[in-house]
């Protein structure tokens, strides 16, 4: 991916959890990728998340603010 040199950003739904996206990132260690995951748990009922895995090295994050979208009832939030 990207000439092997890897994503500096990486969106990742229908996560189980925090512990699998980092396995996902230490996976990714890339060269010299400082990678880390911005979790984001949502009130789905299923317990499946919505996060982003950055490269801290080209990336920061500013805000964790977040919009829900509710029609019936809960599901993944958009980050």
């Amino acid at each position: 991916m990207f000439d092997g040199q890897g994503p500096s950003l990486l969106g990742g739904c229908e996560a189980e959890n925090e512990t699998v996206l980092k396995e996902l990132s230490d996976t990714l260690g890339i060269g010299n990728k400082d990678y880390a995951v911005v979790p984001h748990a949502s009130n789905d009922a299923r317990g499946i998340d919505t996060s982003f895995i950055i490269d801290r090295k080209e990336l920061t994050v500013l805000d964790t603010n977040h919009q829900v979208v509710i029609k019936r009832s809960a599901t993944r939030d958009i980050c």
